[in-house]
């Protein structure tokens, strides 16, 4: 009997893994589309969310899925193959659409969520790999080869040509 709980969870666990990336993909067209009918503040601020999301986390839920594929697809692996190679192609195409913006519009981006998902900011901290937090008002830090890099966002912002108020 447990065998067959321990194989329905990893079977429910996946099929909820693979929903709620799917809908988060969803969820990303649809905000696409419907921006590039007609610009909405609202819509705008849940495509940064949706990207800033698929960007950091994207990669992470895939292999995760795949994961947990493969443990339910052991015994069908044609089955698990096309899964495998549909969610691996849409890691490149995430990856792809990832590698249009510059590193200044992903900083955007990210700062961008940030500001859209909390009610107030004292300042823009980012938690690095390290999990210490920068406490330096509007500063993006990122990890670059190893080491530390901080960069005010005013020239990120200049850079991708958005005047900041």
């Amino acid at each position: 009997m447990d065998n067959i709980d321990y194989g329905f969870d990893h079977l429910l666990q996946d099929n909820v893994h693979r929903v709620q990336f799917d809908r988060y993909m969803l969820t990303l067209y649809f905000l696409n589309d419907a921006l590039h009918k007609e610009y909405d503040l609202i819509y705008q601020r849940m495509l940064y969310i949706c990207l800033s999301e698929i960007f950091t986390e994207g990669s992470g839920c895939i292999d995760e899925i795949i994961r947990l594929s493969g443990r339910v697809c052991r015994k069908d692996p044609h089955r698990f193959e096309i899964v495998e190679r549909a969610y691996l192609r849409l890691r490149k195409g995430i990856e792809e659409l990832k590698s249009k913006f510059t590193p200044a519009e992903l900083r955007y981006i990210e700062y961008m969520r940030h500001n859209v998902c909390h009610i107030r900011q004292w300042g823009y901290a980012e938690i690095s790999q390290e999990g210490d937090a920068k406490h330096n008002p509007l500063v993006s830090t990122k990890i670059v080869d190893g080491k530390k890099t901080k960069m005010p966002l005013e020239p990120i912002l200049e850079e991708i040509n958005i005047i900041y108020a």
